[in-house]
């Protein structure tokens, strides 16, 4: 049991890290969307910077908070062994949830790219 609340602190840091990343990239996903409907309606290459700026700024906000936690990732990582039952399933539904929204993210960013190249001629 010692094991596990060792773990506690480590893994209540990381699953709110994964929360915050979900909401971060549930924004990147929502403004790629976004990207794709103005690519598709003609926006100005103006607008299209503008939304790349917001999104970057998401991105960056992950990757901070990452670098910032890393220590308790690893902690929780190296104890991820000792989780069990609703413990782990929460850090697995995390972690699940970061990944299908990046995957998302990534098709229609392929998608956006594709259009952005035909707009510019590239």
């Amino acid at each position: 049991m010692s094991r596990t609340k060792n773990v506690q602190p480590a893994l209540s840091a990381s699953l709110a890290l994964y929360e915050t990343e979900i909401r971060l990239y549930g924004e990147v996903l929502a403004l790629s969307r976004q990207q794709g409907d103005l690519l598709r309606s003609g926006a100005s290459l103006a607008e299209i910077r503008c939304l790349l700026e917001s999104k970057r700024a998401r991105l960056d906000e992950i990757s901070r908070l990452e670098q910032e936690n890393a220590s308790s990732s690893a902690s929780c990582e190296a104890q991820r062994h000792a989780l069990r039952g609703a413990t782990a399933a929460a850090l697995h539904q995390a972690l699940r949830e970061v990944g299908n929204l990046i995957e998302q993210i990534l098709e229609l960013e392929e998608a956006n790219d594709r259009l952005l190249f035909a707009k510019t001629g590239a």
